[in-house]
């Protein structure tokens, strides 16, 4: 995050909340996988039951915290909701399933590698679709991102003699 932001030139220009919350964000995935592996993965219960709860769950508390910071639309337009909708459920919804399946299955070191290529595509998709800018950072900091989830499937070999008295 800070070689795709360009931190050797300091922040000045780039609107701090963003920038905070980005950072926050790369900070919150490693976080989200282990909680998901020490707390959730392993319990042998259905996936999709554990999706379903703790979407369930978010949306409840979402639904608590949301008017302390806004107001009651006056009309929920159709094909706005139903966008955000498909998005809950394709989106989040089975993508937290597939979390769980993986991090079960694989744990959450290799299982989080999928994370790393969102904001990958995104810059790429950013560029090839919007027409957005390119500047050298950004593919600096892809590598960087892909060559650190390479690094984590590297096995350590043990050492001749480790472990013998």
């Amino acid at each position: 995050m800070l070689t795709v932001l360009g931190a050797w030139q300091g922040f000045h220009g780039l609107d701090v909340t963003g920038t905070a919350m980005a950072l926050l964000a790369s900070l919150s995935y490693p976080v989200g996988w282990i909680y998901v592996r020490r707390t959730l993965a392993g319990t042998g219960d259905s996936h999709l039951a554990m999706t379903g709860a703790q979407l369930l769950l978010a949306t409840v508390q979402l639904a608590v915290v949301t008017p302390l910071f806004t107001s009651l639309p006056a009309h929920f337009a159709l094909l706005p909701l139903l966008a955000v909708a498909a998005l809950g459920v394709l989106g989040t919804g089975l993508a937290v399933l597939v979390q769980y399946g993986l991090v079960a299955e694989v744990g959450p070191t290799t299982a989080q590698m999928v994370t790393y290529f969102i904001p990958v595509i995104a810059a790429a998709a950013g560029v090839a679709v919007l027409g957005e800018s390119l500047r050298w950072s950004t593919p600096v900091g892809a590598v960087i991102v892909l060559a650190g989830a390479a690094l984590t499937q590297v096995r350590r070999r043990p050492r001749e003699g480790a472990g013998r008295a």
